[in-house]
């Protein structure tokens, strides 16, 4: 597949943590282009079938007050492994064939970015560019509840806010344990200026 000829950055982490700011700064002080995976599973969806990709099509239709209180979190996080799996599909070809990223670096952040994935694709043989993986981490819950009240996410109801939140914290130290496990960067949440100047600092 050729050398490992150009930059990318992938922030990851849980929803609501700040992945989409703080790629947002990065790409502006680094000249780099920046895609969302949620564009990116928006546009696999429009185009492919629930039988081709099941896991990006699994939670078409899905309303969180029916799925949430039935789903116990380790399957929850099965459907999100599953989707994100499925995501990185679409996601490959275009690290291999986006030319604009080949000449000034990219930023892919989102829900997708998963330690364990992108360990996969930072083996030589498996992808042409030098990946420098962040994962974006909240200290505790009530960070996680704080930003859920800022910014909500799925639930309407205080019941199924709690059952999000559970969701969220698993999901969050999943990410953690994985990433430090697998030697990439982890990151805690931190508020804007002092994130990016930290994120920066890092990818010298």
């Amino acid at each position: 597949m050729g050398q490992r000829n150009f930059v990318l950055i992938c922030v990851g982490g849980i929803p609501v943590i700040g992945k989409t700011l703080l790629a947002r700064a990065l790409a502006v002080r680094l000249n780099f282009d920046t895609v969302s995976t949620d564009a990116i599973r928006r546009i696999i969806r429009s185009v492919t079938s629930a039988k081709k990709f099941p896991g990006v099509h699994f939670f078409v239709g899905e309303r969180a007050e029916l799925y949430l209180p039935k789903t116990p979190v380790p399957t929850v996080l099965k459907h999100y492994f599953a989707e994100a799996r499925d995501v990185w599909k679409g996601i490959q070809p275009l690290i291999r064939d986006f030319e604009p990223a080949k000449q000034y670096g990219l930023i892919i952040e989102g829900v997708a970015i998963l330690p364990e994935i992108v360990h996969r694709l930072c083996q030589p043989k498996k992808c042409p560019v030098h990946i420098k993986p962040i994962f974006l981490i909240a200290p505790d819950k009530e960070t996680i509840s704080r930003n859920l009240k800022k910014r909500g996410l799925w639930a309407e109801t205080p019941e199924l806010q709690k059952i999000e939140l559970e969701y969220l914290w698993a999901l969050n130290e999943k990410i953690r344990v994985t990433a430090e496990r697998l030697g990439f960067r982890t990151v805690p949440c931190a508020p804007y200026q002092t994130l990016v100047r930290r994120v920066m600092k890092l990818l010298r």
